[in-house]
């Protein structure tokens, strides 16, 4: 991706954030099984479900995860291309797939048929080398929605992302917001591994410390390309997205 078209994404992430509605990992799932009851919904590119949801596999994935029929890019729902180019999905490692998260072709040329999507539930056990996992889809040709189980192929079409607005199951309890170098949330690094991005935003007191791979390293007493190299989705350390979990050890 040129840099100009990931800056541009990256400004889209922050504007969606301003206007979606968080939704929990958990509460993403139980409308998976719960919105459409299974094998309810026939699919369709075209016919909306009642509620106004494409009955499509991204139809059903803009249901699960709450997002709003006016939002940018929608029509009955953000289609395959949409979810990627207009900042709803960010890419993740698959070794971070968690609840809640999507595993998708997505994207530009995913129109129509060529692309799909699923809601990520879990592994289907604690083996490393057992990439099956568990998800509900809409599928193409089917009756659904269905609770399916897949395998995750690396060299496959299929990609790992999370949503933008989708939060940790248990979110912490308010705290105040973190000043420009002053310490990190609760919750977070130190006590846990990732530190969440803020916006870069110049100011009187400059941006934060957790919106540059470098603000980051400084307080976390390491080195921009030791937080790269434990981030292999970082491919430019000078860019990194609001709200992008980042892996400090």
């Amino acid at each position: 991706m040129h840099p100009n078209d990931e800056r541009q994404l990256a400004e889209r992430m922050t504007a969606l954030l301003a206007i979606l509605p968080r939704i929990t990992r958990t509460a993403a799932i139980v409308n998976a099984a719960s919105l459409w009851p299974a094998n309810s919904e026939v699919y369709s590119m075209d016919a909306p479900a009642d509620g106004g949801y494409r009955r499509d596999c991204s139809g059903g994935l803009s249901l699960w995860l709450g997002i709003p029929l006016d939002a940018p890019g929608s029509w009955h729902g953000v289609n395959t291309v949409g979810l990627l180019t207009e900042g709803y999905l960010r890419p993740i490692r698959p070794a971070d797939l968690r609840q809640g998260d999507v595993v998708g072709i997505v994207g530009p040329g995913t129109e129509g048929a060529k692309g799909h999507v699923r809601l990520f539930d879990r592994w289907d056990n604690d083996d490393p080398a057992n990439d099956d996992y568990w998800c509900w889809e809409q599928a193409i040709g089917a009756t659904g929605p269905d609770y399916a189980k897949h395998t995750f192929e690396p060299s496959g079409p299929y990609r790992a992302y999370e949503y933008v607005a989708i939060v940790d199951e248990l979110p912490p309890a308010p705290q105040p917001e973190p000043q420009p170098g002053g310490a990190p949330a609760e919750g977070e690094w130190p006590n846990g591994d990732y530190v969440t991005v803020e916006p870069y935003q110049d100011g009187p007191g400059g941006p934060a410390w957790n919106s540059t791979l470098s603000g980051i390293a400084g307080i976390i007493g390491t080195t921009v390309d030791a937080l790269v190299a434990l981030n292999p989705e970082i491919t430019d350390r000078n860019l990194i997205f609001p709200a992008q979990r980042v892996r400090v050890r």
